[in-house]
């Protein structure tokens, strides 16, 4: 059905939101400042560091949707339904090769990769997806991905997709880091993103729709894992058209780490609507769903010397 395939590509979408690197791309040359307690009033300057041969990065992602769902045959109510999707992901990536400050090839495996598809409404079980457990090669090569597994070879189709949909950021510049490199950003002050930036970080080739709005506003700096850190208020509004009929708003919190630009984490969560129409043998079905999305990505990261 054209409509839960929709709901899916949302959700693999979201769940690669790009705040979340698995690679920085400054200059090999340049040296990120020594990690010091973040005053509470002063600005934040932001900072990167290049990548590193040894460079580790553990994520967790979740994402969820809770919709009312409501299908409408030759303008009457044929069915109502709730319904929740969801996909969580944990992987551990470690880079293996670096190109001029940049990761090209890491090594990337899966403890954990599932989902939650109710059919017809139906509760069932969650799903292990084919990639939990297993491990996988994965090379930039430029605008392509290559992957495979641990005995070398190519990975069947759906575990090659899973794989490039969890790393298609892999050695390539983060747009939020473009943005936020250099920049001095002090309490209180809110930074409009410019739409092409806030449109590449809401996914690959506009699933989520259009961007109307993504602001970041910095609510407070403190020290994680003695790291200074910049706390984001998140805004995010997007709009579909006739092909890609979603809109979005999301609102939360977004943790970087003010000398290396590496986000720590992101938790959004808002409303989503969504319509659509299919034309079958049956008669005329209009799709409609309300509800809520949740995505959320935490990054413990760390450097094995080599």
């Amino acid at each position: 059905m054209l409509f839960k395939s929709m709901l899916f590509v949302i959700l693999s979408s979201f769940g690669c939101l790009r705040v979340a690197q698995v690679h920085a791309d400054t200059p090999p040359d340049e040296t990120p400042p020594v990690s010091t307690a973040p005053s509470s009033v002063e600005p934040a300057t932001f900072h990167q560091q290049p990548a590193r041969v040894g460079d580790r990065v553990a994520q967790h992602v979740t994402t969820a949707l809770d919709l009312q769902t409501t299908i409408l045959q030759s303008a009457k109510v044929a069915n109502q339904s709730s319904t929740r999707f969801s996909r969580q992901q944990k992987r551990f990536i470690e880079v293996l090769e670096v190109v001029e400050g940049r990761a090209k090839k890491a090594h990337v495996t899966f403890p954990l990769s599932r989902q939650h598809a109710p059919e017809n409404g139906v509760s069932s079980p969650e799903t292990v997806q084919c990639v939990e457990g297993k491990s996988y090669i994965v090379v930039r090569q430029g605008n392509r991905l290559v992957v495979t597994d641990s005995s070398g070879a190519i990975p069947p189709q759906e575990e090659f997709s899973l794989v490039v949909n969890s790393l298609q950021s892999l050695g390539l510049p983060s747009p939020l880091v473009k943005y936020l490199l250099g920049r001095t950003v002090k309490i209180g002050e809110q930074l409009q993103l410019p739409k092409q930036i806030a449109e590449e970080m809401l996914g690959v080739d506009g699933q989520l729709g259009k961007a109307e709005k993504f602001h970041l506003k910095l609510q407070e700096l403190k020290m994680v894992d003695e790291q200074p850190c910049a706390v984001f208020v998140a805004t995010i509004e997007a709009q579909g058209d006739p092909d890609n009929p979603v809109t979005l708003r999301a609102r939360g919190e977004v943790l970087i780490q003010i000398n290396t630009c590496r986000t720590v984490s992101a938790k959004l969560e808002g409303p989503l609507r969504m319509s659509t129409l299919e034309k079958t043998s049956e008669g005329e079905f209009e799709y409609k769903a309300q509800g809520t999305m949740q995505v959320a990505i935490d990054s413990q990261y760390g450097y094995a010397a080599k």
